[in-house]
């Protein structure tokens, strides 16, 4: 089964504050995507919020591990559709709170 990746202004501004630190993670995100698109999303469900997963990446170019690397939330409620609500670097924020994820959450409905 395929599945459809829509990215939600919220990652978008994230991945590019990130993107001007690690340059080289780019290709990384882009693979990252493309596993999506063939496979279900992997990861943890986050506590307090249905339908929402936490997925951990590395930044391998800067030899820095899951455990301290980024987060990424997406939103998977079990269709053919993956939303990539937010993406942290673990570093900056350990975890972000539940109004973060709502917000998050309420701006990608405003812009489907």
């Amino acid at each position: 089964m395929t599945f459809t990746v829509k990215i939600s202004p919220t990652f978008k501004r994230q991945a590019k504050e990130i993107l001007s630190r690690y340059p080289a993670f780019k290709n990384e995100l882009v693979n990252y995507m493309e596993a999506l698109e063939r496979h279900a999303p992997c990861g943890d469900q986050v506590q307090r919020h249905r339908m929402v997963w936490k997925d951990r990446l590395g930044l391998k170019a800067y030899k820095i591990g899951k455990r301290g690397g980024l987060r990424i939330i997406m939103h998977y409620d079990g269709s053919s559709a993956v939303y990539l609500l937010m993406i942290y670097c673990k570093r900056d924020i350990a975890q972000p709170t539940d109004r973060e994820i709502q917000n998050a959450i309420s701006e990608l409905q405003g812009s489907i």
